[in-house]
């Protein structure tokens, strides 16, 4: 190892190595430790494997075994019961469609009895037939008869075809309803051989006036049912 002074000699001398000894090996301290392989090593995608963005860490804890547990309760079916109150509430709802249904079945049962009514009665209600009677009539020119409901009064108008002054007018009784019919039937009921008037009043319940035959007029009766 030599020294020399170059230039200003107020400068400090600087030592020049010559014979430095040359390192050959490595440093210690450059030196990298060996590491074991790990499964970054097999599988390259491992090392650019995203994290959750969440901070909570989920753990794979083992599953229990169920196979082993008693069977668990059958679930029983609860069934409504019917109380006090819903029962008397479905008992009159019942009702009021039953009347409701009677109601609509009348109304319909009178209309349709109506229609019939002005089919075969027309209106006002009214019934003729022809009859022999042996009141100034004969057979070949017998009474005729008509049956009239005129405002809810029920009479009877006999015309002799062959002498006008018998022709008589019987008013029977009063219904109330000028809808409501009268037809009329012959037929003997006393017994003396002479034709006998019956009048049908009404077709839903009718019931029967009887106008005997005395041989000179007809005289009704107590109504028969």
């Amino acid at each position: 190892m030599t020294s020399q002074y170059q230039g200003d000699p107020y400068q400090s001398p600087i030592t020049l190595r010559t014979h430095a000894p040359r390192q050959t090996q490595e440093s210690p301290r450059y030196h990298q430790q060996s590491r074991k392989p790990s499964e970054a090593d097999d599988n390259p995608d491992a090392w650019t494997e995203r994290k959750p963005s969440t901070s909570v860490y989920r753990y794979n804890y083992p599953t229990k075994d169920t196979t082993h547990l008693p069977d668990p309760k059958k679930t029983r079916v609860m069934r409504r019961r019917f109380d006090r109150t819903t029962l008397v509430i479905w008992l009159c709802l019942a009702l009021i469609v039953m009347i409701a249904g009677w109601w609509l079945l009348s109304w319909v049962a009178n209309w349709w009895q109506g229609v019939q009514d002005n089919m075969k009665y027309g209106s006002p209600r009214m019934f003729q037939a022809d009859q022999y009677m042996g009141l100034g009539d004969s057979p070949a020119h017998p009474d005729h008869f008509i049956a009239l409901n005129l405002h809810g009064v029920i009479e009877v108008i006999q015309l002799n075809p062959l002498n006008s002054k018998q022709d008589t007018v019987y008013v029977l009784t009063s219904v109330g309803d000028e809808n409501i019919p009268a037809s009329l039937s012959f037929r003997e009921t006393s017994g003396n051989g002479k034709m006998d008037v019956l009048v049908t009043i009404g077709d839903s319940n009718p019931y029967t006036l009887v106008m005997l035959n005395n041989g000179k007029t007809l005289v009704p009766t107590q109504a028969a049912h």
